[in-house]
């Protein structure tokens, strides 16, 4: 693969990490504006952070407290918007589908920002991995 492919390549992916980041965020604001965004919020993190004893492990539940995060981020500004406070499963698992793929697809975006444009030096790609991994170890959603 030569230098011009895969520019093309980092580029459609970045554009499909793009598109798919922002369905993701416009599934959970719809949700968010039909249901009352805190309990939509609590029993999102109920089926997230909670598990059977002994089943909970770094590999299964390791990004949880990321997650969290990432979610009180695009709920907080629906809190109180809608009255319905009668939460679904099925609206539960679209909510925590919807913030996997807002998780990963932020991730994916940052790995790929800027990979195609020759401008960026060698202390700016390690800034670009350093914030990565810091969302993920620490958990920042900001």
């Amino acid at each position: 693969m030569n230098s011009t492919q895969t520019e093309a390549l980092i580029a459609q992916i970045r554009e499909q990490s793009d598109a798919s980041l922002k369905q993701a965020i416009t599934q959970i604001e719809d949700l968010a504006r039909s249901v009352d965004g805190v309990n939509l919020f609590i029993a999102a993190v109920a089926n997230l952070a909670f598990a059977p004893e002994g089943s909970a492990s770094e590999a299964t539940h390791g990004d949880v407290p990321a997650k969290i995060e990432v979610l009180a981020f695009y709920l907080y500004p629906f809190f109180g918007v809608s009255n319905n406070s009668k939460i679904t499963p099925w609206e539960v698992n679209k909510c925590i589908e919807s913030l996997n793929t807002l998780v990963t697809m932020r991730l994916m975006g940052s790995m790929f920002t800027d990979r195609a444009n020759p401008e960026v030096n060698e202390v700016e790609d390690i800034v670009i991995r350093a914030r990565t991994q810091a969302e993920i170890v620490r958990g920042s959603a900001y």
